[in-house]
């Protein structure tokens, strides 16, 4: 199961297909697979990169032996409205709250 995590701004053009449990990801052109197929359940601590601009695995994990990754999705100015929504500045938010 692919999820994902919205994050503000569009720096790169992405494309992510998932096909037994391997993740592609397209970032401006650039290709790279992420093989899960074996990963046992549980969490993956390190996922590295080694060709893209960045990372756009936010996590992975495999409970009962389904697999979830988690990627960012990054939205357009177009798309804003949908993501962001403004704090009220009449409200009262205590330290570390957010």
């Amino acid at each position: 199961m692919l999820k994902y995590t919205a994050q503000g701004g569009q720096p790169h053009s992405v494309k992510y297909t998932l096909e037994n449990d391997v993740l592609v990801v397209d970032i401006d052109g650039i290709l790279e697979k992420f093989d899960f197929s074996e990963m046992p359940n549980g969490r993956a601590e390190n996922i590295i990169v080694e060709l893209l601009p960045i990372n756009p695995i936010t996590h992975a994990k495999r409970e009962d032996g389904e697999l979830e990754i988690e990627v960012i999705y990054w939205y357009t100015k177009e798309e804003i409205s949908e993501y962001e929504k403004q704090i009220p500045s009449d409200i009262d938010i205590p330290f570390g709250a957010v």
